[in-house]
C-alpha cells in the first residue's frame, strides 16, 4: 500500500499550510520526481482550501464526500484559485477496501467553450427538475424562452446557476480524457480507512475556514 498522511509546511509568506505526504514525501515533490516538471512544485492543493468561487469549492467537497471515482481537480494555480487557470486532475477509483490514484494530468483549454458552459445552467432545459417548472412558470419559460432576460435571472439565482454550470459542463469536461494532458502513471493504492481519515481532516479544514 502507498502511505498517505498530512503535513504542515511553512510557506514563503510565513504561515503554515497543509500538504499531503505520500510515502513520506510532499505531494508536489513526488510529482516533480516523476515528471521533472518544476511548475508542479508551485501549484496549490485544491482539497484543503476555499477557492475563489464558493461553488467550485463545494464541487470538490462533494466529490470527496461522495467518494466519486473519476478525474478530480487536485492541484490548482495558487494565485487565481479557480478552474479558469491551471488545474491538475487525478484519476481516482474506489475499491471495496482501497483507493487508487491512477494518473495525473493538466486540464487542456483548447476544447473548452465558454458559450457552451454559459448555456449549461438554467438555459439547459433538459436538466430541469419539477421544482424548476413550478418556480419559474412553465408558460413563461417554455413558450417565451427567446424573450427571457437570462442575465436578470442569473443575477437573482447566480449561486444555483454557477452550480449547474460546474456540474453540467466542467464536470463532464474534466472527465473526458481527451481534455486531459496526462503526465504520468501513478497507480498509487491507499488503504481505504486511512484515506477516509485524511479526507475527513481536509474537509474539516475547509469547513472551518472563516473566509
Amino acid at each position: 500500500m502507498t502511505k498517505i498522511d498530512l503535513i504542515r509546511t511553512k510557506s514563503s509568506a510565513d504561515f503554515y499550510e497543509v500538504d499531503l505526504l505520500i510515502d513520506e514525501k510532499p505531494l508536489a515533490e513526488q510529482f516533480y520526481s516523476l515528471t521533472n516538471k518544476e511548475e508542479l512544485l508551485l501549484l496549490a492543493l485544491a482539497w484543503d482550501k476555499k477557492l475563489t468561487s464558493p461553488q467550485e469549492t463545494q464541487y470538490i467537497q462533494e466529490l470527496l464526500k461522495q467518494k466519486k471515482s473519476g478525474n478530480i481537480p487536485l492541484l490548482i494555480c495558487p494565485d487565481d484559485l479557480d478552474f479558469d487557470c491551471t488545474v491538475v486532475v487525478v484519476k481516482i477509483s474506489y475499491k471495496s477496501d482501497s483507493v487508487v490514484w491512477h494518473k495525473i494530468g493538466y486540464v487542456k483549454k483548447e476544447n473548452f467553450s465558454f458559450d457552451k458552459k454559459k448555456t449549461s445552467g438554467y438555459m439547459d432545459y433538459s436538466t430541469w427538475v419539477e421544482n424548476d417548472v413550478e418556480k419559474y412558470s412553465e408558460d413563461y419559460f417554455f413558450k417565451k424562452s427567446k424573450d427571457i432576460n437570462w442575465e436578470a435571472l442569473w443575477s437573482l439565482e447566480w449561486t444555483e446557476e454557477e452550480r449547474r454550470r460546474i456540474w453540467h459542463y466542467d464536470h463532464p469536461y474534466f472527465n473526458d480524457d481527451q481534455n486531459i494532458e496526462w503526465l504520468v502513471e501513478l497507480n498509487w493504492t491507499f488503504d481505504l480507512p486511512v484515506y477516509d481519515d485524511i479526507l475527513t481532516k481536509l474537509i474539516k479544514l475547509v469547513e472551518s475556514d472563516p473566509l
